[in-house]
């Protein structure tokens, strides 16, 4: 379903999570707008959103509209919402043990379908999200 039209009566809902994907759409407010209207009146939301409070450099990863902290919080606010809490994630370094058989998993992935254009396009986006956090 659309994020914009979700198939779901008003106030369905005690709970709604909306994990990475406000960061990637235009369409925020419209977004935000019908999860608030699938949401039973005191309903919670809980969100994980990409945010960016500065520039990005070019190219940035196709599908991909990072809000600032601020718009976040104006878009939540011109939607209904109440923010109640937030957190900001620490991206430290994977152990050791755990990068190695990603690498394996990778390698062979590439092994597989690294002359399918989509899985090359997909690698590109994933480069760029890469150098952006």
């Amino acid at each position: 379903a659309l994020s914009q039209a979700l198939p779901f009566a008003d106030d369905s809902f005690d709970v709604a999570w909306c994990l990475g994907v406000l960061c990637t759409t235009e369409e925020k407010a419209a977004l935000l707008a019908e999860l608030r209207r699938v949401l039973a009146d005191g309903g919670r939301l809980g969100l994980l959103v990409f945010v960016a409070d500065e520039p990005l450099p070019p190219p940035l990863p196709d599908g991909n509209s990072f809000p600032s902290s601020a718009e976040v919080e104006q878009l939540l606010a011109g939607a209904g919402f109440t923010v109640t809490g937030t957190a900001d994630a620490d991206l430290s370094d994977s152990p050791a043990e755990w990068q190695q058989r990603a690498d394996a998993v990778d390698a062979e992935v590439e092994r597989r379908h690294g002359g399918d254009p989509e899985w090359r396009q997909a690698q590109e986006n994933a480069r760029r999200v890469g150098r952006l956090i």
